[in-house]
């Protein structure tokens, strides 16, 4: 499957309402929750962080972070967790040692015995040449044919953008195994390796980087750990396939679900806030309802004079 847009990683359930917060901040499109770790399902939060995330506009993917222990056991979060609304699965590998080859294949047995539709599972990892097992990362692609999700994070010896570049290498040796070309959709760590956050000047040559890939679709790990400031130059970033997109938003009334398709457009040099709320018949109201984050994430005060060309802004 393919995915357009952009994705806020929640480590933690606890995390939704910030997660909620950065994903309307930063023009994204889709959640990312966690719903299993290694053999164990989290049936309640799955449930619950799903209906909140889709009742609030955005679209919820579903990660589980693997572990060597009990590899196969895996294989039944993924098909409890796919039995819910997911858009999709992620399938987390951690930089740590221990997975074997005879248990990635047992996993591979257990979901073609559960039948599985693996269209939907995405695997996230560390780019090959950093991967603590580069061996299991290739292995672990074929079982997840929708896509890889390679891992940006800055460590002493590189930055981000580096660990970017390092995922578009691998793609020749990872190429060597997949059977079709497959989408990579990057993930940019705001933490360092020691765990320190990212200053936001420190994101900007990522995001340029992504824009020059022409990449479709990419995200950020995690809410929590990411600073305010990063969210306008996240939310700056324009994708090929939104051009012609918009996002699905979800609003219940009284018992009855009704979905309407937000409009977003990009301000040119020439336009006001006056100018659109004429052009696309809104209310003063309704505009600095869906617009508002934008002045207050950059500490602005509500001046409709100030309107920076560049912007994403929310127009029906």
């Amino acid at each position: 499957m393919k995915l357009c847009g952009k994705g806020v990683w929640m480590a933690y359930s606890y995390h939704l309402q910030r997660g909620v917060e950065m994903a309307a901040a930063t023009a994204s499109t889709h959640i990312l929750i966690k719903v299993g770790h290694g053999p164990y399902y989290f049936p309640e939060t799955t449930r619950h962080l799903t209906a909140r995330v889709r009742a609030v506009g955005f679209l919820p993917i579903g990660w589980i972070e693997l572990t060597p222990t009990l590899l196969p056991e895996s294989a039944i979060v993924v098909q409890r967790a796919l039995a819910h609304d997911l858009v999709a699965l992620v399938l987390h590998l951690p930089d740590r040692p221990g997975f074997e080859p005879e248990a990635i294949e047992a996993l591979d047995e257990r979901l073609h015995a559960l039948n599985i539709d693996r269209s939907r599972l995405f695997l996230a990892s560390s780019p090959l040449p950093v991967a603590a097992e580069p061996e299991a990362v290739k292995r672990m692609t074929m079982l997840c044919p929708a896509g890889w999700m390679p891992f940006c994070r800055a460590d002493g010896q590189r930055t981000v953008e580096a660990s970017l570049e390092l995922a578009f290498r691998s793609l020749g040796d990872l190429s060597l195994v997949w059977t079709e070309a497959r989408p990579l959709y990057p993930v940019l760590a705001v933490r360092d390796a020691e765990g320190q956050q990212l200053l936001p000047e420190a994101i900007i040559p990522w995001m340029q980087a992504i824009a020059e890939h022409s990449v479709n679709f990419f995200s950020v790990f995690d809410a929590e750990g990411s600073v305010k400031a990063m969210w306008p130059i996240i939310q700056a970033v324009e994708l090929p396939c939104q051009e012609m997109e918009g996002t699905l938003h979800v609003e219940e009334k009284e018992g009855e679900i009704l979905i309407t398709q937000p409009v977003y457009i990009v301000v040119k040099s020439n336009d006001t806030v006056w100018s659109l709320i004429d052009r696309y018949g809104m209310t003063r109201q309704q505009f600095w309802e869906w617009n508002a984050h934008l002045w207050e994430s950059r500490g602005l005060p509500r001046d409709p004079d100030y309107l920076q060309a560049g912007w994403r802004v929310r127009v029906k």
